[in-house]
């Protein structure tokens, strides 16, 4: 069980996920996971932002204590937020249950 988790998803152009998890790390986060994918931009959001409607892009799903959410999302956009180069999006989405997380102190 694992009720006070939270998972932060964080959407950012090709080449910053490493940069996202080591400012992650700064804040206490222990690691995550990262993703390979593609973005499907509108062409306005496309224009606003100055990035190519469908361009390679990395995700990285970080899940952390809830009291540590606020500090890591901090940290990522610090270093990779939508104002940086990294043009990232941060979210967080509540865990219900975790299998299998290394907490540094046991295994849930």
């Amino acid at each position: 069980t694992s009720a006070g988790y939270t998972a932060i998803w964080v959407a950012l152009s090709n080449g910053y996920s490493s940069d996202a998890i080591d400012a992650a790390r700064s804040a206490g986060a222990m690691g995550g996971t990262i993703l390979k994918g593609r973005r499907q931009n509108s062409k306005r959001i496309s224009q606003k932002l100055g990035i190519s409607m469908q361009e390679e892009e990395e995700f990285v799903v970080i899940v952390t204590p809830r009291e540590k959410k606020a500090a890591v999302m901090n940290a990522i956009s610090d270093a990779c937020g939508l104002r940086t180069d990294a043009h990232g999006i941060i979210l967080s989405l509540p865990v219900d249950e975790v299998i299998g997380l290394e907490t540094g102190e046991n295994t849930l």
